[in-house]
């Protein structure tokens, strides 16, 4: 009774707010006309928080602005070019004005909607900033700053806080699926650097444990060295099939720290028994030392020793019976350690012109603009009858030259 007594007065009581929001738009509109309603009903749901009418207020005070019909009809606008200009300036501020209440607010992806259209990242980025992150609010902003790449790092750090490793890998390899390398780095970094983290911390407390000590080594092959009881029996500290998807992972890394990192995961893989050691794919079948050779050339250290290796894995690869990955990451890991002109030389030699690749390696023309050579891209083009590409190599060449 007293719930329904309740309703009752708050019905009433809306009702009477509702009869007097109606009275003061009359009032403005004796007092001023179009205008006045305008500012009257911006005011009232500004107040109210009623943020998507107010973009349709908004709306109408754009095109009142540039004398067109408040309302847009079936009929469409025949503008001139200058007024069409005006009106799409004019709604883009008021998706800007309304997405930006929306994010204060805490309705996130509400917000976003609305600022998509705007174009102005930098803008979303900074208010994401400012929001506190709740349980209620914290999936709206990983969304966003995530599967938006609004903003790639805070979602992948809000991720890992709040749904551990796990998913976290889960959603870095089907997410980040086809971004370049510029994006995929970010969440790999994270992703190594926390396994790296959380790895170190359960090896230095089982070392305190057996011997009363915590020794201040930060790196997990030197915490192993001569402690082969720490990996005996079976024994593991971390999830192993986390370890190894990070590790595989850990080849999006770019920053040298977090390759070290990588490398350090490495070592405590190769450790581990071997039936916790999963191979992988050709070229890392055996996973942590063939990834430790890769991180290794990518710190310029044995260089030659894993160019050989991978490139011995590339040139044993058939590419029309079986997947041209071996040979991607060769191409790849030399581009990657400043050898482009080799890389496009493995590339013509090693993978048939028109072959449909694995997208582990840079296209020819992206090594060719690496390298600002493009002969390799106009000759293969002139192989393949691939007019519109030969003459894109012609200009590119052309162009670099002015």
């Amino acid at each position: 009774m007293v719930y329904l007594q309740a309703k009752r007065y708050a019905t009433k009581a809306t009702r009477f707010m509702d009869q007097a929001s109606f009275s003061e738009i009359d009032a403005a509109f004796s007092a001023g006309g179009i205008e006045s309603v305008l500012d009257a009903l911006e005011n009232r749901l500004r107040d109210e928080r009623k943020f998507h009418e107010l973009f349709e207020c908004l709306k109408m005070r754009v095109r009142h602005s540039l004398n067109l019909p408040l309302l847009y009809s079936d009929a469409g606008d025949d503008l001139e070019a200058d007024t069409q200009d005006a009106l799409e300036q004019g709604l883009i501020d008021a998706c800007r004005t309304v997405g930006t209440l929306l994010l204060d607010n805490g309705q996130i992806r509400e917000g976003w909607t609305y600022l998509r259209p705007v174009g102005d990242r930098k803008l979303i980025h900074e208010r994401l900033k400012t929001i506190q992150i709740t349980e209620d609010n914290v999936d709206q902003v990983i969304e966003v700053c995530l599967h938006e790449s609004v903003d790639l790092e805070k979602g992948f750090q809000l991720l890992l806080e709040h749904y551990g490793t796990c998913n976290s890998i889960t959603t870095f390899e089907s997410s980040m699926y086809g971004h370049p390398r510029i994006e995929r780095c970010i969440g790999a970094k994270l992703l190594v650097e926390h396994v790296h983290a959380e790895l170190l911390e359960n090896i230095l407390g089982h070392i305190e444990r057996e011997e009363n000590k915590r020794p201040d080594t930060k790196t997990i092959a030197e915490l192993l060295d001569g402690r082969n009881w720490l990996t005996a029996d079976g024994a593991y500290h971390i999830d192993v099939t986390h370890l190894s998807s990070v590790v595989r992972i850990g080849r999006d890394v770019t920053d040298s720290a977090a390759l070290e990192k990588a490398l350090d995961l490495t070592h405590y893989g190769q450790r581990l028994g071997d039936q916790l050691q999963y191979p992988g794919d050709a070229p890392f079948e055996n996973h942590y030392k063939s990834h430790a050779t890769y991180f290794r050339a990518l710190l310029g250290q044995s260089v030659d020793e894993g160019l050989a290796y991978f490139r011995e894995q590339a040139e044993r690869c058939s590419p029309h019976e079986e997947t041209t990955a071996a040979i991607e990451i060769y191409i790849d890991l030399l581009h990657r350690i400043g050898r482009t002109t080799e890389a496009i030389d493995a590339m013509t030699r090693l993978i048939p012109s028109g072959m449909q690749t694995t997208g582990q390696a840079p296209s020819l023309l992206s090594l060719c603009e690496a390298a600002d050579n493009y002969d390799s891209i106009r000759a293969q083009c002139r192989e393949n009858g691939d007019l519109l590409g030969y003459a894109m190599g012609v200009v590119k060449a052309s162009s670099g030259k002015r």
